[in-house]
């Protein structure tokens, strides 16, 4: 009695220009299968150069677990100018990954890679705390700003985020009101009534 809607994608790829053998066929054609996904119509022959962004995402999901253990993250941080007063009273910390192979990869792609493999909770405790630390040295030196981190639908709906922060903000004597978490509406309504309970929660520990 219930109603399912399919969605079929389909990913081609053909004898004997996009592969010699059924192994070089099948692969290329998941390939292109999972191109097919993201595009109107879920249909997508094989195209040629497809085989190195493949293996680029490979090699990008394997490093990606490593990465903060091996000191390739780091964070810029944007300043938001009042233009009314001309003061600096905030911030925006914004993730980097310099690999050691491919240089410098974007957020765009890699953090969707994270959210999709498992990695994005490491990220975003390797983020939390470098941003606190940060925020702690800017106040050892007399500069207090408010500094802001994005928080994606895996952290939102993490059981320990809360309790991460509260840790950190202790260990680094930090107030939870010098911190921004900012959420897209996106991530927010993909559960709006867990949403709703983690940000009230983050609210009510101080946290903007």
């Amino acid at each position: 009695g219930h109603e399912v809607l399919l969605e079929i994608c389909m990913g081609i790829a053909a004898y004997p220009l996009d592969g010699q053998s059924v192994e070089e066929l099948i692969s290329r054609a998941a390939i292109a299968r999972r191109d097919a996904a993201a595009l109107p119509g879920y249909l997508q022959v094989y195209q040629q150069d497809r085989d190195l962004a493949h293996q680029r995402q490979i090699q990008l999901i394997r490093d990606l677990r490593n990465a903060a253990s091996e000191g390739q993250l780091l964070l810029h941080y944007q300043p938001k100018l009042d233009i009314r007063s001309g003061q600096v009273h905030q911030a925006e910390a914004l993730l980097r990954w310099l690999h050691p192979q491919l240089g410098l990869v974007s957020p765009a792609e890699f953090i969707p890679l994270a959210e999709r493999t498992g990695s994005m909770l490491l990220l975003t405790e390797w983020v939390i705390e470098q941003g606190i630390r940060q925020l702690a040295e800017w106040n050892r030196k007399g500069l207090r700003l408010q500094l802001s981190l994005n928080i994606s639908a895996v952290d939102l709906y993490g059981e320990n985020l809360l309790v991460t922060v509260e840790a950190l903000l202790k260990r680094y004597q930090l107030s939870a009101e010098q911190l921004i978490f900012e959420i897209t509406e996106s991530t927010a309504m993909r559960d709006p009534e867990r949403s709703l309970a983690v940000l009230e929660k983050l609210r009510d520990g101080g946290i903007g």
